[in-house]
């Protein structure tokens, strides 16, 4: 104090003390404002997607699932690096993140025009305006669509209306807590159907051994379900776009079966697609409970998937049915007997299945089928190859697969080595050691192809358990 006042009095200051200069200058592990914006535009830099599992209303902002806190800061530091800026700290662009109240979004097999639409240029969206708009008419025609005809539902006991979907697949073992990311696993698959009337849910469970996830497995499952209805006259039924296993031929092999079946009593069937994008399905609710459910659960085999799916929700809990490969039907080929090979409508347009928003079977028209490109067309007709016999009728449903599928030696290798290392239980080896895998050549005369990409699934996989870990972390 004394050194310091003896300072000024040799500069001159005198008797008048100086005003104090505490807290006027930058700390120096302060970020610039220029530092703050860098890493907010690279927050922003990412495309948001719409959330398919929350409310319409959310103010939730979504990114992709494939991205997690972790992932976007070292993109970030990378960026950083490239401008010769310097990086914010890691616990300051978490904040920044909770603060823009972003979320990681389980991704859809449908993609939204409108995401698209909101990336193009003011001249480019001027060009796309009709399209963009008639995108959105036939989303809101969907949705008034699937509302009506749910109060029908309720009213009217004779009209069933369900929506379907795949969960995600399901993979074992599944231990929180275990970086098991890196191994091949295996994998389940849950076909849910929900019932719009009584809201009761309904699942269709394998394994990847007694069957895939295409159009055969999809109209199976439906097959068994509308087989099981009873006092239906009117059947409708939503579902997303997908083509490889919704809207195609097959299906519409599997709806003119059960319409002509001499021992079915629905007189119609309508099965309406929701438009791209917009998908949202009270069965997408049963997936993230079942998703919730699972995420401090067990599971080393698929027995213990069924049980978690089951005791998903407490109150009118899903009814689950364990599918085998002989329980699925080969509806492919039995499309051969019904589809012509140019289905045109009787004004002479070729149907394109890309832009089918509604098909229509009727058992007073058994071999025609009707279909709309948009919700308020009049009905398309095309006709179908005729079926007469009853024993015709009933001879021409084979089975799917001779025998289970074969799985691949890399992956079985893989869950021999969880079972060594103690990943997977020793009680729950044996369950491992006695699954038929493919012979060295790789051929598979006895079974149908995987139809599924190992390299994907360990991406799948990785970033499933990155996002349980951030979320336990955060």
């Amino acid at each position: 104090m004394v050194r310091t006042a003896l300072k000024k009095a040799r500069r001159g200051v005198g008797n008048i003390p100086s005003p104090d200069k505490r807290g006027h200058h930058i700390p120096c592990n302060k970020f610039s404002e220029d530092n703050i914006k860098f890493a907010n535009d690279h927050i922003d830099s990412f495309p948001k997607v719409p959330s398919h599992w929350c409310r319409k209303d959310t103010k939730k902002i979504y990114l992709e699932t494939i991205l997690n806190k972790e992932k976007m800061y070292e993109l970030y530091k990378q960026q950083c690096l490239e401008n010769h800026k310097k990086p914010i700290g890691k616990t300051s662009y978490k904040e920044l993140i909770l603060n823009k109240n972003i979320g990681f979004h389980k991704p859809r097999k449908d993609q939204c025009w409108c995401n698209k639409y909101e990336q193009l240029t003011e001249e480019e969206q001027k060009a796309k305006q009709e399209e963009y708009e008639e995108h959105v008419n036939r989303k809101y025609y969907a949705q008034e669509e699937k509302t009506s005809d749910k109060i029908k539902a309720i009213e009217d006991s004779r009209s069933h209306v369900c929506t379907f979907d795949f969960e995600a697949v399901l993979y074992c073992p599944l231990v929180l807590g275990k970086p098991v990311f890196y191994k091949r696993k295996l994998g389940s698959m849950n076909f849910t159907i929900h019932n719009a009337a009584t809201k009761q849910g309904y699942c269709y469970f394998w394994p990847e051994y007694e069957g895939n996830r295409g159009s055969n497995e999809v109209s199976t499952c439906l097959y068994n379900y509308i087989s099981n209805l009873s006092n239906v006259d009117h059947l409708i039924l939503f579902s997303d776009c997908c083509p490889g296993q919704n809207r195609n031929s097959v299906l519409v092999a599997m709806f003119n079966y059960i319409i002509t079946s001499p021992d079915n009593e629905i007189r119609v069937i309508d099965y309406k697609f929701l438009e791209p994008g917009h998908t949202y399905m009270e069965c997408d609710n049963m997936h993230s409970t079942i998703e919730r459910a699972s995420e401090y659960a067990k599971i080393y085999i698929p027995d213990d998937w069924q049980n978690v799916i089951r005791l998903a929700r407490k109150d009118n809990p899903y009814n689950v049915q364990v599918m085998e490969h002989t329980d699925f039907l080969d509806f492919k080929s039995l499309r051969s007997t019904i589809i012509p090979n140019t289905m045109k409508a009787t004004d002479g347009t070729v149907l394109q299945w890309a832009n089918v928003r509604w098909l229509r079977f009727n058992k007073n028209i058994p071999h025609s089928l009707f279909f709309k490109y948009d919700y308020w067309e009049e009905f398309k007709e095309v006709k179908l190859k005729e079926r007469v016999t009853r024993s015709e009728h009933n001879s021409n449903l084979a089975k799917l697969y001779p025998g289970q599928i074969l799985l691949k030696q890399a992956k079985h290798k893989d869950l021999m080595e969880m079972c060594r290392d103690g990943t997977i239980t020793k009680n729950h080896n044996y369950y491992y050691e006695k699954l038929h895998v493919q012979s060295v050549s790789g051929s598979l005369p006895q079974t149908r192809p995987r139809q599924d990409d190992d390299e994907l699934e360990l991406s799948a996989t990785r970033a499933s358990y990155l996002r349980r870990r951030s979320g336990k972390k955060n």
